[in-house]
């Protein structure tokens, strides 16, 4: 995905919202990776104590499946495109798994110190799984 992208687009107002129907029998071209990002870090697949326990969220096959049927039910084609891979250096992963490592201590910590509600926001500010880890399911 493009950084930026998606302010990009809303700024020069390409983006439209049309009933399903007006698309049928049509292809839909579909930033794979931007698709999964909304996916994991919007409700209902959106769950901040992943991180915590692990593994994918409960709700992302289902609601994957969902959507990919509605594109049949309207005769649509979507065809997902990745943008590539990232070749992030062994520094970044690094660093990026040591913030991450800080950030669910202290959640825990959190936790432990009968806070709760903010030890859920702490885990929440995490995604374990970047959209090209995810990209199998589609």
């Amino acid at each position: 995905m493009i950084a930026g992208f998606t302010e990009w687009a809303a700024s020069a107002q390409l983006g439209h919202t049309v009933p399903l129907s007006q698309l049928k029998n049509h292809r839909l071209g579909i930033e794979a990776e931007d698709y999964i990002n909304n996916l994991i870090s919007t409700p209902p697949t959106r769950e901040p104590l992943l991180p915590a326990l692990g593994g994918l969220p409960f709700s992302l096959e289902e609601t994957v499946k969902s959507q990919l049927a509605a594109f049949r039910k309207h005769s649509i084609q979507p065809y997902f495109v990745f943008s590539g891979l990232k070749h992030d250096s062994q520094e970044d992963k690094l660093q990026a798994s040591l913030k991450a490592s800080k950030t669910i201590a202290h959640a825990w910590d959190l936790y432990g110190a009968s806070q709760p509600e903010t030890a859920v926001n702490e885990f929440g500010t995490l995604c374990m799984h970047s959209p090209s880890v995810l990209s199998t399911l589609l």
